[in-house]
């Protein structure tokens, strides 16, 4: 079993605990829509360029310290590389919703690679899915009264295991997201 492996079975564990935990804990809860854009700083095995990163998030907040978050994300490199990504994000507030958050997730990640010049006549290409393991540190700026509008911005990590490579990523995002409810 590799460390990556390994960390993707604690990560997991962690969420799995919190999410039992988080019910006797939970206040009135809301959930929040957001959209991303950004740039991943691709691995030296993905061809090493900063390229753009899009993607959308779906969260619950149990209290006001703790969320869990579904995120999908989509970046495209120069070398006809695409990476997609499908997270469960746990995230913790270090003060109030607004304000400074840490987040640890875990998903899959799913990487294709044009075969050129080929692709342009035939369409080929070839893909691997295999895990992906978050870790960022991130500010949400509340707007208005009720803060229910929010300006995120975030610089994560991402380790991603495809093709039978291990690769490190990092990104900057920042988003814009709406808060129903709580």
């Amino acid at each position: 079993m590799t460390s990556s492996q390994n960390l993707f079975r604690g990560l997991f564990l962690l969420i799995c605990l919190s999410l039992l935990a988080t019910p006797a804990l939970a206040q009135k809860g809301s959930f929040e829509v957001g959209l991303d854009l950004g740039t991943i700083d691709f691995d030296e095995d993905y061809g090493g360029d900063n390229e753009l990163a899009a993607g959308l998030r779906l969260a619950y907040y149990f209290t006001d310290k703790f969320a869990l978050e579904y995120q999908r994300m989509g970046a495209t490199s120069v070398f006809d590389l695409t990476m997609s990504l499908n997270l469960l994000n746990a995230v913790f507030f270090f003060g109030e919703r607004d304000g400074l958050y840490g987040s640890l997730g875990a998903g899959t990640s799913k990487v294709t690679i044009d075969i050129l010049p080929f692709n342009q006549i035939f369409n080929t290409s070839i893909d691997d899915t295999g895990t992906a393991l978050k870790a960022g540190l991130g500010y949400r700026f509340g707007l208005g009264k009720s803060h229910r509008r929010g300006i995120r911005l975030e610089a994560f990590g991402l380790a991603v295991d495809a093709f039978d490579v291990d690769a490190t990523h990092f990104g900057l995002t920042a988003g814009f997201g709406y808060r129903f409810g709580g």
